[in-house]
């Protein structure tokens, strides 16, 4: 009998185990803390930091649809079936103000990737892998700045671009994505597209 029992809580023991593996959330922030008391954030439009992290998810799940997350943080969305586990991604580009050391100020952006579903540990690689891949875009963008501290900053209501200068490139991008949603163009070819976008900035 207590064979048995030990038997039993050895295998309950096993299965909480693998049920908090399963049911679980991730989150990774792209910019904040940088260590050494400073922080990090992108100095790019709006424009700029919605590419890089719609890149990044497209690029980090091909073949996936991807939603739009509206709201007062913008962001995407995209999620993993497999059998009955669920895994979902998303990233979310947050606009924030950061104060240099010398008191002055700049408008910029953070990202923040997260996870959660029931597919535990490939979801978390996968998430994973997609925070590396969004902090390597962010970054190649060369407009990293070190600040001292971030404050979350407040958005134009209207999302049409980021002013005159980028309103062309805003649409652009706009119909860029809009091709690779209705499966026109492969997110190869999306990519090689967005980036010669960006760069012609």
């Amino acid at each position: 009998m207590r064979g048995f029992m030990i038997t039993s809580l050895k295998t309950l023991g096993i299965l909480l185990v693998v049920l908090s593996l399963g049911a679980c959330s991730r989150q990774q922030s792209i910019g904040g803390d940088s260590g050494a008391g400073t922080q990090r954030i992108y100095a790019l439009t709006e424009t700029e930091a919605d590419a890089v992290a719609h890149g990044a998810i497209v690029s980090s799940f091909p073949g996936r649809q991807i939603e739009t997350i509206n709201g007062p943080v913008r962001g995407y969305s995209t999620y993993t079936r497999m059998v009955l586990d669920t895994f979902t991604q998303q990233v979310l580009i947050k606009p924030v103000t950061g104060r240099r050391a010398d008191g002055t100020t700049v408008d910029g952006y953070t990202f923040e990737v997260s996870g959660s579903g029931t597919a535990g540990i490939s979801g978390g690689i996968a998430n994973a892998n997609f925070g590396n891949t969004l902090q390597a875009a962010a970054d190649s963008t060369g407009k990293a700045v070190e600040v001292v501290s971030v404050m979350p900053r407040a958005i134009a209501a209207s999302r049409s671009g980021v002013g005159p200068e980028g309103s062309e490139t805003a649409r652009r991008l706009k119909a860029l994505r809009d091709l690779f949603d209705q499966g026109l163009i492969t997110a190869v070819e999306y990519d090689a597209k967005r980036r010669e976008i960006i760069g012609s900035l």
